[in-house]
């Protein structure tokens, strides 16, 4: 698009939400000092130069999956696949936590390889996570994990790069001002 037609939009650099910025949806599993499992939907992470490979995670002060790793220091990435646009939006409703939460969501739990939270199995890629540092940041927690072990689904895992990409099929955000949409087929709202 030529420049002539690109219309300027003013941003705060003092806000966390960009207008415009598109990030990708997860849920990430944690568990409480019991060993109770807890999932949290998430956009704020990305990836960290290493080796090894790290990944860097922005969490609200308020939420439990904080609270979590103030103990643990684990926890799961589940990529969210489209299909599951609707679970993602519902799984911010702050009514359950726990069992509770992912049973109504119809999502299921199975076992992780090297760290205590769970992966979710309808997801079709993961990062099993360990905290190696943490930094407080106004309102937030930034945290940087060292990916320990990863997992895709069969269909990820072989053909062309296009044929993974369709077979992953991630559920992309996008928040402007108080705006939420996420893609496909789930419903515009405003929090």
């Amino acid at each position: 698009m030529p420049l002539a037609e690109k219309l300027h939009q003013e941003s705060d650099p003092g806000r966390w939400e960009i207008p415009l910025f598109v990030s990708q949806a997860f849920f990430l599993t944690t568990t409480d000092h019991a060993g109770n499992p807890h999932l949290e939907p998430v956009t704020r992470l990305f990836p960290l130069p290493g080796p090894p490979p790290l990944v860097g995670l922005v969490l609200a002060e308020k939420t439990l999956a904080r609270r979590h790793l103030a103990k643990s220091k684990e926890f799961v990435v589940n990529l969210v696949p489209a299909t599951l646009a609707l679970a993602f939006w519902q799984s911010g409703e702050p009514t359950r936590t726990g069992l509770e939460r992912i049973g109504r969501l119809g999502l299921t739990l199975e076992p992780s390889r090297k760290v205590a939270p769970p992966r979710i199995a309808e997801c079709q890629a993961h990062l099993e996570c360990r905290v190696t540092e943490r930094k407080p940041l106004p309102g937030a927690v930034l945290y940087v994990a060292e990916i320990v072990e990863t997992g895709v689904g069969r269909d990820v895992a072989w053909g062309t790069l296009r044929e993974r990409f369709k077979a992953l099929a991630p559920l992309l955000w996008l928040k402007e001002e108080e705006e939420y949409f996420c893609e496909p087929k789930a419903p515009r709202r405003a929090r």
